[in-house]
């Protein structure tokens, strides 16, 4: 990352972007400007990542580390369901933005529509992993994982289903430039996740933590949905008519 910034900023200098070199105030404008709208964004991928992995530190607090490695091991069988998702939001940002510069109401129903595909596809590729699930035990993980039960897949299997919607929410409310709201709804998650996973993880082992990160990313589809609707809500009346398709 800090490589990236470094060649930016050369090649902005060399592009006469920022200025002689020792004039920095144009780079100290642009940095602040940056700062003032990326702080939140930054604070919440980092508050994202807690939540989203902190089942692995619990489970190896809790459990130990034979333990953890099963619950990441029925997790990498979902690899390519986390990759379409990302994959999805990076298509759908510049697509969205555009969008709600147009027609706000057109990007919430064209968000709908990508994650109910999302989910089909989703669901499908769980399916067939359910279907061929001791197969990929055998010959994919080997005979150390016969311990994993399909109970962890089906579990792994709503956490990503739900997670593609959210992934929806999240990526509309960075459109509309809500950083600070989506930062404050993303560590609320983060606890329920947490104070969720530790009893779970005590009564029900290995599902229990899976089952936290599910409540964690449900909790944080309620709050997101709740954001994303009032932010709609303060669409000038005349386009109101139009967002009738927004999450609640």
């Amino acid at each position: 990352s800090l490589a990236v910034v470094t060649v930016g900023f050369v090649v902005a200098m060399k592009n006469g972007y920022l200025g002689p070199i020792g004039d920095l105030r144009r780079f100290r404008h642009l940095f602040s400007e940056l700062f003032r709208l990326g702080r939140w964004g930054l604070l919440g991928s980092i508050v994202t990542w807690f939540q989203t992995q902190s089942y692995a530190y619990l489970v190896i607090g809790l459990l130990g580390p034979k333990e953890t490695a099963f619950a990441s091991a029925s997790r990498l069988f979902f690899a390519p369901l986390s990759l379409m998702v990302s994959s999805w939001g990076v298509v759908y940002m510049p697509w969205g933005a555009k969008l709600a510069r147009e027609d706000p109401g057109k990007m919430i129903k064209t968000m709908i529509t990508m994650m109910a595909l999302l989910l089909v596809a989703s669901m499908s590729y769980s399916a067939i992993l359910l279907l061929f699930y001791p197969h990929l035990i055998d010959h994919v993980l080997g005979a150390g994982y016969q311990e994993i039960e399909r109970v962890f897949l089906i579990l792994w299997s709503a956490y990503f289903c739900i997670q593609a919607v959210r992934g929806g929410i999240s990526n509309s409310l960075l459109i509309l430039q809500e950083f600070k709201g989506l930062c404050l709804c993303s560590i609320a998650a983060a606890v329920v996740t947490v104070s969720a996973s530790w009893p779970l993880i005590a009564l029900y082992g290995i599902k229990g933590s899976i089952l936290g990160l599910v409540l964690g990313e449900v909790s944080l589809i309620l709050l997101g949905s709740h954001l994303l609707g009032s932010v709609l809500r303060r669409v000038p009346a005349t386009r109101r008519a139009q967002v009738k398709g927004a999450p609640a």
